[in-house]
């Protein structure tokens, strides 16, 4: 919860509680109305048994007569028999419609709130995933998932069946003596001045802990993420000790405001009791000195129902405080699913019947930080279908962010990108997206904990087995794969963690080879060819030239590559360096210009040869 949401009055922290109350709302959606009828059903159920007591009222002043008759009078009989019709109806309406009911709804919106917060971060673009932590992000949707059904627990099972259950109670109250409901109901107020003491105190050490768990959960998170460099350098007992520490911090906390806010809740209980014992008192001094007050029915309810309003108050101030605890997660959940997403289709998105893969890049510009940090200015090049494209410069030139703009996985700040002269902003993106297969250059990005058939077919799902082995040829991993015990069936691990870094690279090869298979007009080489040996690398050029001889497209093929000898065959090469193409043409020409294509070379034969 943000510190202007931090309430310091009585007022503020009410409005705080029913806007949390409204967020959790609109995190329902359409259940909310099954919702709205549990609660009509809790209405009933509490008039239920408050009409159980009210009932005990009138059979104790009934009571006399019969004692007078010796047997059981017209009105003893219709009130048992009253109250045990109410205590049927209350038994059925509670297990067949309101458990029944509110347990249908909170399975279903257990399952929804993660399906919803995974829908909104694959909708989300790649600038948030990458300023934003995943431990921290997962997190944030674990404990807003739980905190969400906590709190609809604590409404529908306590707070509200208390709610009303005090209400009515305390409306009958006051028509049966408005003496003795004022005598009980001036607890209320001091009570609420108690509970909001308590809330203020505790609220920042709320917000503190819940940030100590996101970071206790970031550090456990990432020392499995990295577990080989955990290993590597010797981090155990470095990360252990990190982690023990927040976890310890956040134990503190816990210890501090739960032994400290026990004195509040104390005080509360406290004045309650008294005030129920001094409306019972108040009662019997008026049973004795006011001769119109001859009811000791009335003292029976107060006695019974009075002291069930007391453990009902008590329960309401509990768990009001649990659920203000609780809606800081609840919030910060909305937060992440109300993230706007900057990069998706416009209504009225083209979806092109034919795609030839042409690509231009007109006057591009480019900043992750705003205008003052270009990235790129006035960057054009154009990728023609058939021909193979290189893209090389100095580490850090941005080449990498240049083919996540094609996908739009960022869009341009300024200028202007077209696939086949139609601006791809203007593109469905589902369309666009899916005429590009990419290749990274990251060992085990983009693999998924799954067998090598399941990540193959990630670029067709309707492959066959001969589809998946002809691609894994053609990725020339065949016979790597037919080594393994399981072949297609084998499970590769978390990010390929079973596979080398050449066999990772040439599986999401073999995963590219069925995207362009299946209709797709343009592959990226992100430094894909990084971890291949010679004989793989001629494979992978052996594929494009036999894949556009079999599907006779022209498929455009775009190589990032630090690797000269990638690219020797490059029909085009474009030189870049500050975000401007400094020279381009293909290898014979840039080696006869002797500019920065030639230094870099020059730089990494010399490497090679060190």
């Amino acid at each position: 919860m943000e510190s202007k949401q931090r309430p310091r009055s009585l007022t503020e922290s009410v409005r705080v509680f029913f806007d949390g109350i409204r967020t959790l709302k609109d995190l329902t959606g359409d259940e909310k109305y099954r919702l709205y009828g549990i609660a009509g059903i809790i209405f009933v159920l509490q008039a239920f048994e408050i009409g159980e007591s009210v009932i005990l009222k009138y059979l104790v002043d009934a009571m006399p007569q019969a004692m007078q008759k010796g047997w059981f009078t017209y009105d003893v009989v219709f009130w048992l028999s009253a109250m045990c019709v109410l205590m049927i109806s209350s038994i059925i309406s509670s297990h067949f419609f309101k458990e029944y009911l509110f347990l249908k709804s909170a399975i279903k919106l257990e399952n929804l709130w993660p399906t919803k917060a995974l829908k909104k971060l694959v909708a989300l673009p790649f600038a948030y995933h990458e300023e934003n932590n995943t431990g921290k992000i997962i997190s944030k949707i674990n404990k807003g998932n739980s905190r969400s059904l906590d709190i609809l627990l604590a409404l529908f099972w306590e707070f509200i069946p208390h709610v009303f259950f005090v209400l009515a109670n305390a409306i009958f109250l006051f028509i049966i003596d408005w003496r003795l409901a004022t005598m009980f109901c001036s607890a209320v107020v001091p009570m609420a001045l108690l509970n909001m003491k308590s809330y203020i105190a505790f609220v920042e050490k709320w917000d503190r802990w819940e940030q100590l768990k996101e970071n206790a959960d970031t550090v456990f998170c990432e020392a499995i993420i990295n577990f080989a460099a955990v290993k590597s350098y010797v981090m155990d007992e470095s990360i252990l000790s990190e982690h023990q520490q927040k976890r310890q911090q956040m134990a503190d906390l816990d210890l501090d405001f739960s032994f400290t806010i026990q004195k509040y809740f104390a005080s509360i209980r406290l004045l309650l009791k008294f005030t129920w014992l001094g409306t019972i008192g108040f009662a019997l001094y008026l049973l004795f000195v006011d001769s119109e007050f001859n009811s000791v029915g009335t003292i029976v309810y107060i006695m019974t129902s009075g002291n069930a309003v007391n453990i009902s108050l008590w329960k309401i101030i509990h768990v009001y405080s649990r659920i203000m605890r609780h809606l800081v997660s609840v919030h910060r959940l909305k937060k992440l699913l109300d993230e706007p997403v900057s990069v998706q289709s416009n209504d009225d998105a083209i979806v092109p019947a034919t795609c030839e893969g042409r690509i231009e890049y007109h006057e591009v510009g480019f900043s992750y930080n705003g205008p003052d940090t270009q990235l790129f200015s006035g960057f054009s090049a154009q990728f023609e279908p058939g021909t193979t494209t290189a893209i090389v410069g100095p580490s850090g030139s941005g080449k990498t962010t240049l083919v996540k703009l094609l996908p739009r996985f960022y869009d341009v700040t300024s200028g202007v990108i077209t696939l086949d002269g139609v601006d791809i902003r203007l593109l469905d993106l589902s369309f666009l997206r899916d005429q590009i297969a990419t290749v990274t250059q990251l060992t085990g990005t983009g693999i998924f904990d799954d067998t090598i058939a399941g990540n193959i077919r990630v670029g067709d799902p309707a492959a066959t087995d001969a589809e998946v082995w002809e691609a894994l040829t053609a990725a020339n991993l065949g016979e790597d794969v037919k080594q393994f015990s399981g072949q297609l069936h084998q499970v590769v691990g978390e990010m390929g963690v079973t596979l080398s870094g050449g066999q990772c690279q040439r599986l999401l090869i073999a995963r590219a080879y069925l995207k362009l298979k299946r209709g797709a007009n343009i592959i990226v080489f992100d430094e894909a060819t990084s971890n291949l040996d010679s004989v793989s690398e001629k494979a992978i050029h052996e594929m494009i030239v036999n894949l556009r001889k079999a599907t006779g497209r022209k498929i455009t093929v775009i190589i990032i590559a630090h690797r000269f000898a990638t690219i020797e065959s490059a029909d085009y090469i474009y030189v870049v360096d500050n975000g401007k193409v400094v020279e381009e043409g293909d290898h014979a020409r840039l080696e006869q210009h002797n500019g920065l294509f030639m230094k870099l070379k020059r730089m990494q034969q010399l490497g090679e040869l060190s």
